[in-house]
């Protein structure tokens, strides 16, 4: 049986009855089936099982019972299975950037790490991230800019590179200071394209140890933590987790963004003119003369 609203959504329903000796149960499963519209698709079909379960009464002058069904209207929150996380390149404002994304060496690189809505009582954190020249995460090329569990190392390298704090528990923001590695610095202008990589985990909402986001603040050589106790972070100087990692850590990567390098030009050594004073023609009989 279909159910057809107004909108021209078409939903499949499936009757089924139950019953013992208390109880009538009314069982169905609501179908939503989208029409096709060609090579897109605008929505997604999904299903969602619907029970209503009434008391029987025995009376002997009753025959039979017909429930009646009250108003109201019931709400069913979809679960999003498989819900995308993401790494997106950002400029220091948090805009998006264009088609051919590029940085000039010395400013800054922002990036913004998503997941899925999840418990409010936890918090996205990054791991580990690290930049290659290479979209394969496994590369041997990298350079390592978070480490031991939200440890923002590169922080002790540039001041350009810190967390910034977000309203979503579920988003991370850091940027780092535009670099290249000494192998890919071209000899003549041109773009060389780079990639951020980065293990995510959930934890609690306060962080830990194992879970947290912290900056080293070069000013008062110490780390700071973004959302919680700064005391978390005193093992970014050593170890900060003896357990081995987890296998089912999620690594995400970023798209690509270019580093704008101009060609570097290199002057000829020009000989050095020879520089006559102009003060005394026979410097030697000037001094000689006001010898004491």
């Amino acid at each position: 049986m279909w159910l057809e609203t107004r909108g021209g959504r078409r939903f499949m329903l499936s009757l089924r009855t139950k019953e013992d000796e208390n109880r009538i149960t009314y069982s169905n499963t609501l179908r939503f089936r989208p029409v096709s519209t060609g090579v897109i698709v605008r929505q997604l079909p999904f299903t969602v099982p619907v029970r209503c379960s009434y008391p029987k009464f025995h009376r002997s002058y009753q025959t039979g019972f017909l429930p009646i069904i009250s108003g109201g209207t019931f709400f069913k929150t979809l679960q999003r299975h498989g819900a995308e996380t993401t790494l997106t390149v950002l400029d220091d404002s948090w805009n998006l950037l264009g088609d051919e994304p590029s940085f000039e060496l010395g400013k800054p690189v922002c990036f913004e790490a998503s997941g899925p809505d999840m418990d409010v009582s936890q918090r996205l954190y990054l791991n580990r991230c690290y930049v290659s020249s290479s979209p394969n995460f496994q590369a041997t090329e990298r350079y390592s800019v978070i480490e031991n569990y939200g440890c923002l190392v590169d922080s002790m390298n540039s001041a350009l590179t810190k967390f910034y704090d977000t309203d979503n528990n579920m988003t991370v923001r850091f940027c780092i200071g535009a670099f290249l590695f000494k192998t890919r610095v071209p000899k003549t202008h041109s773009k060389v394209p780079l990639y951020m990589h980065c293990e995510m985990d959930l934890g609690p909402e306060t962080p830990t140890p194992e879970a947290k986001s912290c900056t080293y603040d070069a000013k008062n050589k110490m780390w700071t933590e973004l959302y919680g106790d700064s005391s978390v972070c005193d093992c970014c100087s050593s170890t900060c987790s003896d357990d081995p990692e987890p296998a089912d850590y999620t690594m995400i990567s970023s798209k690509s963004w270019d580093m704008k390098v101009k060609k570097l030009i290199s002057l000829p050594e020009e000989p050095i003119e020879e520089f006559i004073s102009p003060c005394h023609e026979d410097t030697e009989s000037f001094w000689e003369s006001h010898d004491p």
